[in-house]
């Protein structure tokens, strides 16, 4: 735990030190995390595809599968859900005019929704729902989706994950 705990305070002091900077210097920052973000939700999306292409799917793939349910194990999930949009709106922080803000809105939704979609896609054809984690889901992913519990691949994924938290940290503290 201590080790978890020096990792946390370091991510919130760089936040915290990089929100002392104007919007202008840190994009590079936020447009790196959000490339390498599509670049893991492609990756896991490919390697589902992968998957089953070599083995078939895992679970049940029919359409009403795709449909959401109001039992609660489903609705516990909705939390996720709600996270994974969370921040999308900030992009209007950055856009030159007001007449930029509505698209910016918009197509941030669309790209997003779509881009999890897909990584989830992969997911859900090649992982059972069963080994599926709401906490180590993305690693847990990876890991079953290439057959290998560690090695570099996975270490990687692991750190650029970390990598896009940090991102979405900064410019959610700078889109406030």
């Amino acid at each position: 735990w201590a080790m978890s705990l020096l990792v946390q305070l370091a991510f919130i002091w760089i936040v915290t030190v990089v929100a002392f900077y104007p919007v202008c210097d840190s994009i590079i920052i936020l447009n790196l995390s959000a490339a390498i973000k599509i670049l893991l939700a492609v990756l896991v999306g490919v390697l589902g595809i992968l998957y089953v292409a070599r083995s078939g799917f895992v679970n049940d793939m029919a359409a009403r599968t795709f449909l959401p349910s109001f039992d609660l194990e489903s609705l516990s999930y909705i939390s996720v859900i709600i996270f994974n949009f969370l921040g999308f709106e900030v992009v209007c922080t950055y856009a030159d005019n007001m007449r930029q803000i509505p698209q910016a809105i918009v197509t941030g939704g669309v790209v997003i929704a779509a881009i999890y979609l897909f990584s989830a896609f992969g997911i859900g054809a090649a992982v059972p729902t069963s080994e599926i984690s709401v906490d180590s889901g993305l690693i847990d992913a990876v890991s079953l989706m290439t057959g290998q519990a560690g090695g570099v691949l996975v270490g990687v994924v692991a750190l650029l994950f970390l990598i896009t938290l940090f991102g979405n940290m900064i410019s959610w503290s700078m889109g406030v």
